[in-house]
């Protein structure tokens, strides 16, 4: 007997090229979309992300090219007009910024709209209107990583140290495998703010994303140098050399670590953990290790869920008003709780209470999202209670 096959679904025109782009690999990406390109003439996905292609490698004029034959083919293309006005802006043209103000107005307007109109408020010193742009955009796309760094940037400036951090440490748990800004960045605010062995971590983690990049690689080892941090230092140093065994400047530095670490002044072991030493616990190591951990397979099984809360335990006893670490704990609490989940909402009010004193807005988003989630699951689960057939009673 014979049956009628239906088609698989074909992917995408533009699926592989988001993918690469999506990856940091902008050139590879490209090759991909002008291969589809070469199959499909006119393809608006496509063109689209030629042009996108081209704009991460700071490629202007061939972006503009592919946006205007994309506009041919559909001139109503939000995304595409917005591109354009921002690539118009750059360039000084008279019209473009009231461009790209529409385009961000526009009831149809979606990430890129927003995210575009943010950049350019943000050159212009517009703060506090680029910051609800790109809030927007964040809220619209929330995996993109783009939005964080930026916010990261606007909160370095009004100098909220938290706040950047918290915000780029979003950003690394967003990016592709070959994409190191988000963590060069976080190792910048890191050594400004005197927390060298932080700093040197995530230089580590840039040069392991990026060990082809000699500018990465430099800033990283200097960040460990400084910070004594030479266990680190040979590891930086090892990975650039097997990308550049040919280098002089590495075999140098390699002498230098080897030096430092046969005269002792390798960093110093971490204390065992004890309740309030701060020193003993590396906070924004275990907060990062807990996002890692709750993002790997959702939905999060029970006992993952306690695994974290032992982790966030000994933030809280070091810093018991951190304001991610409590929202964390109040989500993890509700993962491996039960109806009605009145630890988690606890948890979530102290949350609120800790960004509130310390006028903290993402806390205080997060928080107050926990807390709606929590009231939305409860009345979900009396719902579903009260729909279930009640048993009969037996008769005595």
């Amino acid at each position: 007997m014979c049956y009628n096959r239906r088609p698989m679904a074909l992917l995408a025109s533009d699926a592989e090229g988001n993918r690469l782009l999506a990856a940091g690999m902008p050139s590879e990406a490209l090759k991909a979309f002008q291969s589809t390109l070469a199959a499909h003439p006119g393809d608006p996905r496509c063109l689209l992300g030629v042009a996108k292609a081209h704009m991460a490698m700071d490629a202007r004029e061939p972006a503009l090219a592919a946006l205007d034959e994309l506009l041919k083919v559909k001139p109503d293309h939000m995304e595409a007009r917005s591109h354009r006005a921002l690539l118009r802006v750059v360039k000084g043209e008279k019209g473009a910024v009231a461009d790209l103000e529409a385009a961000a107005k526009d009831r149809r307007a979606g990430f890129a709209e927003h995210f575009n109109f943010g950049q350019y408020l943000i050159s212009a010193g517009k703060h506090a209107d680029a910051s609800r742009e790109l809030a927007m955009a964040q809220r619209i796309e929330p995996r993109d990583p783009r939005p964080h760094l930026l916010l990261a940037a606007l909160a370095q400036q009004r100098g909220d140290v938290p706040a950047a951090i918290h915000a780029l440490q979003s950003a690394t748990q967003l990016v592709g495998p070959h994409v190191a800004a988000p963590w060069v960045a976080l190792g910048r605010v890191y050594l400004a703010a005197k927390r060298g062995r932080e700093a040197a971590n995530a230089f580590h983690e840039a040069v392991q994303r990026r060990a082809d990049d000699p500018a990465v690689g430099e800033e990283a080892y200097r960040a460990c140098a400084e910070a004594g941090a030479w266990d680190l230092a040979l590891k930086v140093v090892l990975l650039l050399r097997q990308k550049n065994p040919n280098e002089a400047r590495y075999s140098t530095w390699q002498q230098q670590v080897n030096q430092a670490l046969k005269s002792g002044g390798g960093p110093r072991k971490v204390s065992a953990y004890e309740e309030g030493d701060a020193r003993s616990v590396d906070i924004d190591k275990e907060l990062i290790k807990v996002n890692e951990i709750l993002g790997r397979n959702p939905p999060t099984p029970p006992h993952v869920a306690r695994e974290c809360i032992a982790r966030l335990d000994q933030v809280l006893r070091i810093n018991p008003t951190h304001g991610d670490a409590l929202n964390l704990l109040g989500l993890c609490q509700f993962l491996c709780g039960s109806y009605p989940w009145k630890d988690a909402e606890e948890t979530g009010k102290k949350a609120q209470a800790a960004a509130a004193a310390a006028k903290n807005p993402i806390w205080k988003n997060n928080a107050d999202l926990l807390l709606r989630n929590l009231e939305k699951k409860r009345a979900q689960a009396q719902k579903a209670a009260q729909a279930q057939p009640r048993q009969p009673q037996p008769k005595r």
